[in-house]
């Protein structure tokens, strides 16, 4: 499976949110100023997901005193079996990304405090989702190998490290950072850490390795009835946009004492625009009225359904590429409208290249139900306690 697959598994089995890494190794620089989107090292006083209730577990160093045991080190948010932890830090390095995606986007106008906990809210509860759906299945696959075979658990994970490595090395290179050590000062100046973003690298490609094992055959086998009912089935997936181009010289009634010399200006320009050797635009830039000098002579609207104004649309249907209309009137004035260019929506022909596309696309289809069915069942076999109060 390439890095590109690795990137787009389904659901929760994606738990690292590619759009805030990517922003930030664009060199996307929120570390600052009032509406900092990931300001925060923990979540916000009264994210009640980050607050453990007395009976749940946490995690100190190694050869910790009793002082410093006496506070908790990390939030444990979730518990898959009895031995898979999910910690808040984990899930917020998650969200932190999200964040960073999204003030990055062009145009983004950033929300008031409230509306700013209303969203960290949402995406902390769709990491903490997916992650717990990750572990689920990583815990079930590397139960059945340490049963069945052992010694590939440390194959697995040396695969799995150098995958995760040569993504990080990615994240770098477009990062434009001059180091790696570089890289991870930006990373922990935007609330990132580079150990846990290593380690959800490391446990994406050990789920990218068995989700690549466990679906290579599901799906493969597509008639060619299921491709045909697939392209009947879904014909606007598969069909092209109309595109229109059309000139158009106005003339408006503002411009003359009464209607009937408009007209009359308005047939002496049809009768030069009608030429095929006039240049219809050079007619529009210096005779026509109203905005199209400004436009080049283009005409509002590139489908027939949206041209404005609506009365020559008919007028255009009916030309070919390069054909005048005759005069059409509207509320204001009169319109001589030249068809430029048109490609009607159309079915692409039901050819090699189309049905090898329907048959990856339905492959797809049944390796993501193949794949909710796995998580579902998983899940209803597995004990999962989530330690969080109730909003």
């Amino acid at each position: 499976m390439d890095a590109g697959t690795r990137w787009t598994l389904r659901r929760g089995f994606m738990a690292l949110t590619a759009g805030g890494t990517v922003a930030l190794a664009a060199g996307c620089n929120l570390t600052a100023g009032a509406t900092n989107p990931v300001a925060r090292p923990q979540a916000p006083a009264d994210r009640p997901v980050t607050v453990s209730p007395p009976d749940a577990p946490t995690i100190q160093p190694a050869g910790a005193n009793l002082a410093e045991r006496a506070t908790p080190q990390v939030r444990v948010v979730a518990v898959i079996g009895s031995d898979t932890f999910i910690t808040d830090d984990e899930v917020w390095q998650l969200v932190r990304q999200r964040l960073i995606g999204m003030y990055s986007q062009p145009g983004f106008t950033p929300p008031d405090t409230a509306g700013q906990k209303v969203v960290e809210k949402r995406f902390f509860d769709e990491e903490l989702k997916h992650l717990v759906e990750r572990e689920i299945v990583l815990a079930d696959w590397l139960g059945k190998i340490k049963k069945s075979k052992p010694q590939a658990i440390d194959e697995l994970k040396t695969e799995a490290n150098a995958m995760a490595k040569r993504t990080f090395g990615d994240f770098r290179k477009s990062s434009k950072s001059k180091s790696e050590e570089e890289f991870i000062q930006n990373l922990a100046l935007a609330g990132l850490s580079h150990k846990l973003l290593m380690r959800q690298l490391e446990r994406n490609a050990m789920l990218s390795i068995y989700m690549q094992s466990y679906l290579k055959d599901k799906g493969k086998a597509v008639s060619t009835g299921e491709v045909e009912r697939y392209f009947a089935d879904h014909a606007a997936e598969f069909r092209s946009e109309e595109k229109l181009k059309w000139l158009d010289l106005f003339v408006s009634y503002r411009r003359f004492a009464t209607e009937a010399e408009a007209r009359a200006y308005a047939e002496w320009l049809h009768k030069q625009a009608a030429d095929p050797a006039a240049d219809f635009v050079a007619l529009v830039k210096k005779h026509g009225h109203g905005t199209s000098p400004l436009a080049e002579g283009v005409g509002l609207g590139t489908k027939l359904a949206d041209v404005q104004p609506a009365e020559v649309g008919p007028a255009l249907k009916a030309l070919k590429p390069g054909q005048v209309s005759g005069i059409v009137a509207v509320e204001g004035g009169l319109h001589v409208v030249k068809l430029a260019e048109f490609t009607p929506a159309e079915l692409p022909p039901f050819d090699e290249k189309v049905q090898s596309f329907i048959r990856r696309k339905i492959t797809a289809i049944v390796q993501d139900r193949e794949r909710d069915k796995l998580v579902e069942e998983l899940q209803r076999r597995t004990t999962v306690k989530i330690y969080t109060e109730n909003p």
